[in-house]
């Protein structure tokens, strides 16, 4: 009630309680009554103090403290060449712990991936990804080589959090410089769920006053802004705080190749992985009549010929304090990325689409991913398109949703009918991969369906089937 009473006449708390020499307030006696003020209780008596209050003497007596703890003091101690000793004295050697995003239900097709990366330990699938273990270079091969991948995140810190002292306490502690490097610009983004630190944007502000903290000890600072190259990811999730590094920067479906796009897409990490689930590499001709920008046709043909999801693009880690770019690149000879033969006679892709825009826009694709003597794409209507192939193959098909793109629910319909008829006569043995948001839709093709998957794209519920043309 007197805190209340303060509260609502805003009066000034007071300003005359310090801390003993070396005393840190922690949970036992700090209870937190908002994102503002805090209690804390000495001798039977009750102070109400601001927490900037708290931080501000928590910094003084912990610089005190570094004084005797023989840390370095001036920025000319955390030069470039003192922290490429630190790094490899401190950091190169240590096992890390990594956490891969991915789609909900991707889990177990993500974790496969990993299983066929060297050096993969403590593999435990949670829900919307997977955390692992290993050496620093598994972080390198995971942002190449996974496909079905959102994200990857280098674990920094996990730990209880109920209070913001405790908060800021363990962030001043952690070796911020191997991470982020001298004078760093970093963002910061905050999830916070079912905990008593609720406030995303006072987390923040405590762990960048808890990080600026650390660096005061080299004379040095740290700037925060939305736009940085560095971003710390920070989730609270009943009380549990945990804090990583993403290495990543802009999300894994962005391979790199895609200079063009079209309406209604499928993400590449969603394609990537229903091919991964079912297979195409037992197939002489894999033919897409609803290409759109080629997106599953890449997809396809990358994972034939163990083209590398990541291997014409840029990640966050290059700007990193530990990227090492003569193992990168080392990293990157272990697994070519330019393994495709000019002309094959085994296999064969085609690509179909009734847009000559969305023809445009995969053969640009096609061109950058250096794919363009190896996919063929040509404007056809999907309803008429005839079977020029002797062997039987696969026919990949996001079709048509009926949400994003224009036209009535019965033009959807008779165009679904209309290419059931296609399939049946022109497609029949053939084995097929069908997405749409309509499970009504898919059942008017002719496909006897061996298995199902359902997922989200872009926000819409979409079912995929698997099965051979009847």
């Amino acid at each position: 009630n007197k805190v209340a009473a303060w509260e609502k006449s805003q009066s000034k708390p007071p300003t005359n309680f310090k801390l003993p020499k070396g005393y840190l307030p922690t949970e036992s006696i700090c209870t937190l009554i908002n994102t503002n003020i805090c209690i804390i209780r000495k001798n039977s008596l009750y102070y109400v103090i601001k927490l900037q209050e708290i931080y501000s003497q928590m910094n003084r007596v912990h610089m005190n403290n570094n004084k005797t703890q023989d840390q370095p003091s001036t920025e000319s101690q955390l030069s470039t060449r003192a922290l490429e000793r630190r790094i490899k004295r401190r950091f190169l050697k240590e096992v890390h712990s990594f956490f891969a995003s991915c789609s909900q239900g991707f889990e177990n097709i993500l974790a496969q991936e990993l299983k066929n990366i060297e050096g993969v330990t403590n593999l435990v699938i949670v829900e919307g990804g997977v955390e692992y273990s290993g050496e620093l270079r598994l972080m390198y091969e995971s942002n190449l080589r996974l496909r079905t991948a959102n994200r990857i995140l280098m674990r920094i810190a996990s730990f209880n959090g109920k209070s913001y002292p405790t908060l800021f306490n363990k962030v001043r502690t952690k070796p911020w410089e191997l991470y982020l490097g001298i004078n760093p610009e970093i963002n910061i983004n905050v999830t916070a769920k079912q905990s008593r630190l609720h406030h995303t944007g006072n987390i923040a502000k405590t762990i960048a006053d808890g990080i600026k903290n650390y660096y005061q000890r080299f004379n040095q600072d740290i700037s925060v802004k939305e736009d940085a190259s560095k971003t710390i990811f920070v989730r609270f999730f009943d009380d549990a705080c945990t804090i990583s590094l993403d290495t990543s920067g802009e999300h894994l479906h962005k391979r790199g190749y895609k200079s063009h796009n079209v309406d209604a897409p499928i993400r590449e990490t969603y394609a990537a992985g229903l091919l991964l689930k079912y297979g195409v590499e037992n197939y002489n001709t894999i033919v897409d009549p609803f290409c759109g920008s080629g997106t599953l046709l890449f997809e396809a043909a990358s994972i034939v010929h163990s083209v590398q999801a990541g291997s014409i693009r840029d990640f966050a880690f290059f700007d990193f304090a530990f990227f090492n770019k003569g193992l990168w690149e080392k990293i990157k000879k272990e697994n070519p990325a330019r393994d495709i033969p000019t002309k094959i006679d085994h296999i064969r892709f085609f690509g179909f689409d009734i847009e000559e825009k969305a023809i445009e826009a995969a053969r640009s694709n096609s061109k950058k991913l250096e794919m363009d003597e190896l996919i063929s794409f040509q404007a056809q209507d999907a309803r008429i398109l005839k079977n020029r192939w002797e062997n039987k193959g696969l026919i990949l098909a996001n079709l048509p949703y009926g949400i994003r793109l224009s036209g009535k629910q019965e033009d959807i319909r008779q165009l679904y009918k209309d290419f059931g008829e296609t399939l049946r006569n022109e497609f029949k043995g053939w084995t097929g991969l069908f997405i749409s948001n309509s499970i009504p839709y898919l059942q008017l093709l002719p496909v006897k369906v061996k298995n199902s998957f359902q997922f989200s794209n872009g926000g819409i519920k979409v079912t995929a089937h698997w099965g051979s043309i009847k």
